[in-house]
């Protein structure tokens, strides 16, 4: 199963969810946010609840990418990067941004070559290229 911790999602966001749930069943939102009816076939859960997660989990932005870094217990932990957010955030400083995106526990994901390039560079190499919240391919290496 692969946990997401979503901080503030938008209901396009859920609804991709929902719909590649709808498939496979193997997806739970840690998200605080009220979600849309359609999530209603989904497990949602408080944030808090992550700290009892022994699955995979996946950050979906920088704070909950925080958040994510202190867990113990996820078997595994990703940094699904959807775009650099950093840039334009004015109280990150580079020794913040290094305690993410250089974590040893923590393996980053991106949703564009664009981006493998950049971060690949900047930080360390991304393990997947995932688009549009479709994580298959890492359901079945945590399936292994």
């Amino acid at each position: 199963m692969l946990g997401i911790l979503l901080f503030n999602p938008s209901e396009q966001i859920i609804n991709r969810i929902c719909d590649l749930n709808e498939d496979k069943g193997e997806y739970c939102i840690f998200s605080a946010s009220p979600t849309t009816e359609k999530a209603r076939n989904i497990s949602q859960l408080q944030p808090l609840r992550a700290y009892n997660f022994k699955e995979t989990l996946i950050a979906s932005d920088i704070r909950t990418a925080e958040f994510a870094v202190n867990l113990s217990l996820p078997r595994k932990k990703f940094f699904y990067i959807r775009s650099c957010e950093w840039v334009r955030a004015t109280s990150l400083l580079y020794e913040d941004l290094k305690k993410i995106y250089l974590n040893d526990n923590m393996d980053l994901i991106v949703s564009n070559s664009k981006d493998y390039k950049l971060i690949s560079n900047l930080f360390k190499k991304p393990k997947y290229i995932v688009e549009d919240w479709d994580f298959e391919e890492l359901l079945n290496d945590c399936e292994k």
